[in-house]
């Protein structure tokens, strides 16, 4: 009866233990923020990307992969303007392990794009990171891209160099704030949610006629402001 006792024991402690790895590997990003709380650096001397927060400070430090020669990868000051959960690449659907996007794509207006020409992604193949090896687009390893999704939001400056790094951001900064506008739920009750997912925690449930603030889109969510200075999502078919 002891040792089954103490085997009893030793398989709680065990669940106890895996719960709090488990949540530890899940919850490491920053909170997500809004277009001015982070601006990013790619640079192309070092193939890194320094993410500040909104005081000029390097918060953290990522190893990427950039253009396979000097023109692919476009210099100067971009905008996230879209961010696409597992996204799809020429019939290869979002998920599928032989998608070279990974599983999140922050797309950059450049020149006046739709986002989807350059932007900083996943890849299936971690080996290229830290090499000049892409097309054009910023990649990063696929656990550390869903780590920057879930932190910086549609808005965020984007300034990609070829100068050696300095801890400085010397971007192009913004000449007028983010444009916002009003959403109306147009259902008889809309789910906001954490993220721009179908399977992301519902924060509240909302009724018919609600007004909500606009900040961004992601995908097909828009991204809102809550009264409590929160960011959420809304499915972009529950509101006009």
């Amino acid at each position: 009866m002891k040792a089954i006792k103490w085997v009893s024991i030793l398989t709680a402690l065990a669940l106890v233990f895996t719960g709090l790895f488990s949540f530890g590997a899940v919850n490491r990003s920053y909170a997500a923020g809004g277009p001015d709380d982070y601006k990013i650096e790619v640079n192309k001397s070092n193939n890194r990307l320094y993410l500040y927060n909104k005081y000029g400070k390097v918060i953290k430090t990522y190893k990427i992969a950039t253009g396979r020669t000097s023109s692919l990868t476009p210099e100067g000051t971009f905008e996230i303007i879209i961010k696409i959960n597992q996204p799809g690449w020429k019939g290869i659907p979002g998920g599928d392990p032989r998608n070279p996007l990974g599983p999140r794509w922050l797309g950059l207006q450049v020149g006046g794009d739709n986002g989807r020409m350059y932007g900083i992604h996943g890849n299936n193949n971690p080996a290229s990171i830290g090499t000049y090896a892409s097309s054009g687009c910023v990649r990063m390893y696929n656990d550390q891209v869903i780590e920057l999704y879930n932190t910086v939001g549609t808005g965020t400056l984007v300034w990609i160099t070829k100068n050696k790094h300095d801890g400085v951001w010397h971007g192009r900064h913004r000449t007028s704030k983010p444009s916002t506008s009003k959403l109306t739920v147009s259902v008889s009750a809309a789910n906001i949610r954490a993220a721009a997912s179908l399977k992301a925690k519902v924060l509240q449930v909302v009724p018919r006629g609600t007004v909500l603030n606009k900040v961004g889109v992601s995908g097909d969510f828009h991204k809102i402001k809550l009264k409590s200075g929160a960011y959420a999502y809304v499915h972009k078919s529950v509101v006009k």
